[in-house]
């Protein structure tokens, strides 16, 4: 998905600190431009949850008309 440029996010919830952990690679790997997130409670996870829900708002590609020069009005 993220080399056909599908925006995917990550979260390992309580993970790891360590960062050559392979299961902390493994979520790091799946994403691009720091979408993985390691939240360590509710708090940090609600947070998460919210930057994600802001960014995909930021993302969505409103509907437009655009007219052909081809075809009359």
């Amino acid at each position: 998905m993220k080399g056909r440029g599908i925006q995917v996010w990550t979260i390992g919830f309580g993970m790891s600190t360590d960062p050559i952990d392979p299961a902390r690679q493994a979520l790091v790997a799946c994403v691009v431009r720091g979408r993985c997130f390691f939240p360590y409670d509710g708090d940090g996870l609600r947070a998460v949850l919210a930057a994600i829900g802001q960014s995909l708002s930021e993302t969505i590609i409103k509907p437009r008309i655009v007219r052909s020069p081809t075809v009359p009005e």
